[in-house]
């Protein structure tokens, strides 16, 4: 490996833990460093992982002009206590830009209608989605219906709203 190629980062103060912060870095890139300590007496030491450097990579840059909702499923969930059967529902909404790539930090909110009425936000993740869960509530009879709408996304790029919100709905009935 080629060091002269090498950025030198430093910071002068005397500290047990190293930490630099690093800017201007380019997206789907590895960068390869080592570490040089030198103490109050100047006493230097470099770390650089037996020659062969420690390394990082940066993400992908999302290249996308806008994020829409791509999809919302949702499924129901039951537990059992005593007599008594208690129902909610989960919802998985996928977020993607427009060149369907999964969108990953984005802030997703929206609301349940149906069989409980509340809201829901949370953060998409690695795949672009995120899980949300509906209040519980007693079965009595019939047919339980959890609809979920998503109907807000924040991003770094604009949300598309008018490709509109998106609803998914799952059911509940006893059987047996």
């Amino acid at each position: 490996m080629d060091k002269s190629n090498f950025e030198k980062k430093s910071d002068s103060t005397l500290v047990t833990d190293h930490n630099v912060e690093l800017t201007l870095l380019k997206p789907s890139t590895t960068y390869y460093y080592e570490v040089i300590s030198s103490d109050a007496a100047g006493n230097t030491v470099v770390d650089n992982n037996s020659a062969q450097y420690y390394s990082f990579a940066t993400t992908e840059e999302n290249s996308g002009t806008y994020v829409y909702i791509d999809s919302v499923q949702v499924a129901t969930n039951s537990r059992l206590a005593g007599k008594s059967v208690f129902v909610n529902a989960t919802a998985i909404v996928t977020i993607l830009d427009n060149t369907g790539k999964p969108v990953k930090g984005a802030n997703v909110s929206g609301y349940w209608s149906g069989a409980t009425s509340d809201t829901d936000s949370a953060v998409t993740g690695d795949m672009g989605t995120v899980t949300v869960y509906s209040n519980e509530v007693k079965y009595k009879s019939g047919t339980l219906t959890f609809t979920f709408t998503a109907n807000n996304v924040s991003y770094t790029i604009p949300w598309d709203n008018t490709l509109g919100t998106i609803s998914g709905t799952g059911t509940y009935t006893k059987t047996g």
